[in-house]
């Protein structure tokens, strides 16, 4: 429900870059991710994946990730699987299972200063590292941009898993505050959310 924490994805040194990048204006998703990992929580480490699977909507969406604080190696943070952008889009289980990753992938990581972002397209593979410190906590956050003439899922303009509706989210905000529902201003193709689709087909 911070305030700061849905600003900071719109903040003009991010966007920037990305409107560079796109050469258009840029839409940045309403749904934000907050990212925490305990010491030893290996099992809550996430597997590689391409962004793309969740995301859906334009392919040409890039993930700007954000440590909360510094991120060093052994607090983990996150890799990329170097060129593996150009291999498409893949199965998502057998990314996940490691069956599709080589053995011979490099696997490309440094360690983050509060301040720093990491810009991937949303067909790179990557994945999360390991906490392995005995008492810090891991804090990161991830947004999603892409063209605003692209279209967007409909998922991607609700609350992160649905743990919450918008309402809840601004219940403390100003009322006539310019980042409340601020998509809705913003013409653009929403298609009908991805995994809703999905599961009908499969019924």
């Amino acid at each position: 429900k911070l305030r700061l924490f849905h600003e900071l994805p719109h903040h003009e040194c991010i966007v920037s870059v990305l409107e560079t990048l796109f050469d258009e204006p840029v839409f940045v998703h309403p749904r934000h991710i907050l990212h925490i990992v305990f010491p030893g929580g290996d099992l809550a480490t996430t597997p590689p994946h391409q962004d793309f699977h969740p995301v859906r909507g334009a392919q040409n969406t890039w993930t700007v990730w954000t440590p909360l604080g510094d991120c060093d190696a052994e607090l983990g943070g996150l890799a990329l699987a170097r060129g593996s952008n150009r291999r498409g889009f893949l199965k998502d289980n057998d990314v996940r299972s490691w069956n599709l990753i080589q053995d011979s992938t490099e696997w490309a990581f440094n360690p983050f200063k509060c301040g720093d972002v990491l810009m991937f397209h949303s067909l790179t593979i990557h994945r999360g590292r390991d906490n392995l410190t005995r008492d810090r906590i891991r804090f990161a956050t991830s947004a999603r941009y892409q063209p605003v003439n692209e279209p967007v899922d409909e998922a991607a303009l609700g609350v992160h898993m649905g743990c919450a509706k918008w309402e809840e989210v601004y219940s403390g905000w100003e009322t006539d505050d310019p980042l409340k529902y601020y998509w809705k201003s913003i013409d653009m193709e929403v298609e009908p959310a991805y995994h809703r689709r999905a599961r009908k087909r499969s019924e």
